[in-house]
């Protein structure tokens, strides 16, 4: 084999490396987001049958590490008030993960803690930052619908 030659059948195994590890990264990211997706349409039901409305649809995302790609999202409405719970990036400076829940009342941040993969919820900054729980989830929807 020519020196050429053993130099791209190399790059080939390399990228061919690059892009299962992209694969992996990206099937985990998704179900991150589908396991919370899920858990926060699980706290939502009871207040479906009040009039509360849950749509979900997905987002076009593009991240350099792991291209373009779709994820799920949710709006929430009641009456003429809306809110979006949607991805913003997997990357992200202090977490594996961050969505944005954008309303009216501004935006609230979900970061993905890297060491455990549990959720926070950020209403001002990382450092006021609460574990997501029923609780927390359910007095920012009351703030965000009052």
């Amino acid at each position: 084999m020519s020196e050429l030659a053993e130099f791209f059948r190399k790059k080939r195994e390399g990228v061919a490396q690059l892009e299962s590890h992209k694969e992996k990264m990206l099937g985990e990211w998704l179900e991150a987001l589908n396991s919370l997706i899920r858990q926060l349409e699980q706290w939502l039901e009871p207040a479906l049958a009040e009039g509360l409305k849950i749509e979900p649809y997905q987002k076009e995302i593009t991240e350099y590490d792991l291209g373009t790609y779709q994820a799920p999202a949710l709006e929430v409405s009641f009456g003429s008030r809306k809110m979006r719970i949607e991805p913003v990036a997997r990357f992200i400076v202090g977490g594996t993960g961050r969505v944005d829940i954008d309303s009216s009342r501004g935006i609230f941040k979900l970061i993905r803690d890297p060491a455990t993969g549990s959720w926070f919820l950020v209403r001002r900054t990382l450092a006021e930052a609460e574990p997501l729980a029923e609780n927390s989830f359910s007095r920012l929807i009351q703030e965000i619908f009052a």
